[in-house]
């Protein structure tokens, strides 16, 4: 199954760029194989001729990394990069470069589909000045790059530039309608799908003030009277678009206090009063961190984070937000690469890695086998049997939660639910799998909490079935979006009363079978909410 989809990420700074230790050589193994795509195959050292053949649990975590040239493009840092997923390549513009002095206006494109290594992009037009620090989005609809802003010749910028790709790459600046941005560098800058606009987010020598550009045939720029976020101007964060949720969310950054990154998370919703609140993830955090990398993937519902300067710990340790149940988890690589706080990363859905190039171009590939995050929440611990970062479709794995001293394990959360322990779960997709813990007079009743259980079957290749429990009487609104944040499909828009219900979805849309790839069923029950994921295959 290969699912399309395109992903945006923020644009990063920072100056250092620090080795680690390697991590174990994972050799081949023999059972449950599955072959590598033809990039990650040639770039892995393993196997020089032949397909490389990983069992899946050692597989879904590895970094590979490749040294393509010539032609190459010169290190640099504060580029922009973006997936291109019509052509399957990663374009790259900008950057300062430490041989000049100075920034570049260079366009460099590398190919994600094979081994065939960059290739410098001569667009026609007037280019953009030489610059750092700005930021850039993969416009979809007009099959275009975006860049707004940045450091040019020692001056921060606000102007808007299109690179189209079709029918040949040419430069175009924009002439949006509205008061634009203050100049700036620095900024976050997402591509809001369901609405066709990029939205920006704070940077140096600006507020923390939230800009969306549409994108249609008259851009026009409009400040988002968002409240509730600090005052402080922060630079060096990353931001994702969450299209099952529609919202963005951002991360960490700098300054918090006098001289420590940021480790705070917040989200900004897309609907309703736009007001930043500060999200509260279960799970250990990782070190607070500025010029750090962040990807969205789809696959798997998460924010992948890696890298950046942090107050303590390991950034070179890639960690993940689990959306679905709003918790961290530090990944367990088979292998690691050095750290960076210079580079920005993209989310190649196609081949389903995290893609960043500084020098060598780095991909960690999460395309083995199933991945199951299991986090434990309020003092407890969870175990695993077998004992493995990813599993193969259809195998069985046996969690078993263990309290600490004064504590009762309460139920499963996300992909899992209720409170059998031990628990038999089948993988039949990624999945993520919360074990909550309370003091024993705290336990309430399973039954009557507010929950969307996962779909099932899942994934499937027709109909399939979504139960919801709702502790008490509510106006329930349950619809099917696509993972671009659209909605195609309302299943119930009614009054129910408390209890368990079910609905199925037929996998049409429009009385059209829907096309295979992701959908999130999105649950709201008054001010609750809920989002599952559906992976619908043909």
């Amino acid at each position: 199954m290969r699912i399309n989809a395109f992903l945006l990420v923020a644009v990063l700074h920072g100056s250092s760029l620090a080795a680690t230790a390697p991590g174990p050589s994972i050799p081949p193994h023999a059972s449950n194989p599955r072959t590598l795509s033809a990039r990650q195959r040639a770039v892995g050292a393993h196997v020089a001729d032949q397909p490389l053949l990983l069992a899946p649990e050692d597989d879904c975590q590895r970094w590979f990394v490749s040294s393509p040239g010539p032609p190459a493009p010169v290190y640099r840092d504060g580029e922009t990069p973006i997936f291109d997923p019509v052509r399957h390549r990663l374009v790259m513009f900008g950057g300062y470069r430490p041989d000049l002095g100075f920034g570049t206006d260079e366009v460099w494109a590398y190919d994600l589909a094979g081994n065939t290594g960059w290739t410098q992009l001569l667009p026609s037009g007037t280019a953009p000045f030489a610059r750092a620090g700005h930021s850039a989005i993969y416009d979809p609809i007009g099959d275009r790059m975006i860049v707004f802003g940045g450091t040019a010749f020692h001056i921060d910028r606000n102007d808007t530039w299109a690179l189209d790709f079709s029918p040949s790459p040419a430069w175009h600046q924009l002439a949006p309608t509205g008061v634009p941005p203050s100049p700036r560098n620095g900024q976050t800058a997402i591509y809001d799908s369901a609405r066709h606009r990029m939205v920006i987010f704070a940077g140096n020598q600006a507020n923390n003030e939230t800009w969306a550009l549409s994108l249609g045939a008259t851009p026009a720029w409009t400040k988002i009277p968002a409240t509730g976020f600090p005052v402080t101007q922060r630079s060096g964060h990353t931001a994702i678009y969450d299209p099952a949720r529609d919202r963005m969310i951002v991360y960490g950054g700098f300054p918090c206090g006098d001289v420590l990154p940021c480790g705070d998370l917040w989200q900004l919703p897309f609907t309703g009063s736009p007001t930043w609140t500060q999200m509260s993830p279960v799970g250990a955090m990782p070190p607070g961190r500025s010029s750090h990398m962040a990807a969205y993937d789809p696959q798997r519902d998460r924010m992948v984070i890696y890298g950046g300067g942090t107050d303590s710990g390991n950034p070179a340790q890639p960690w993940t937000l689990e959306l679905g149940v709003n918790a961290w988890k530090q990944m367990v690589t088979a292998n690691s690469v050095p750290n960076s706080t210079t580079h920005t990363a993209i989310f190649d859905s196609i081949d389903e890695g995290f893609v960043w190039c500084g020098g060598p171009v780095y991909e960690l590939s999460f395309a083995g086998g199933l991945e199951l995050s299991v986090i434990a929440s309020g003092g407890g611990s969870v175990s695993t049997d077998p004992p493995q970062r990813c599993y193969a479709s259809g195998s069985t794995v046996t969690l078993t939660a263990t309290p600490n001293p004064s504590r009762v394990f309460y139920r499963w959360r996300g992909s899992a639910s209720g409170n059998t322990n031990p628990l038999a779960f089948t993988m039949t997709d990624h999945a993520a799998i919360v074990a909550e813990f309370v003091a024993p007079t705290a336990a309430p009743d399973v039954a009557l909490d507010f929950s969307l259980a996962n779909a099932a079957p899942n994934p499937t290749s027709a109909s399939t079935r979504l139960d919801y429990s709702l502790p008490y009487a509510a106006f329930v609104r349950l619809v099917i979006v696509d993972v671009a944040g659209r909605e195609v499909a309302q299943l119930l828009r009614s009054l129910r009363g408390p209890g368990r219900h079910s609905v199925t979805w037929d996998g049409f849309v429009q009385n059209q079978r829907a096309p295979a790839g992701i959908y999130f069923a999105r649950l709201q029950a008054g001010e609750r909410r809920a989002v599952q994921r559906i992976v619908l295959v043909h």
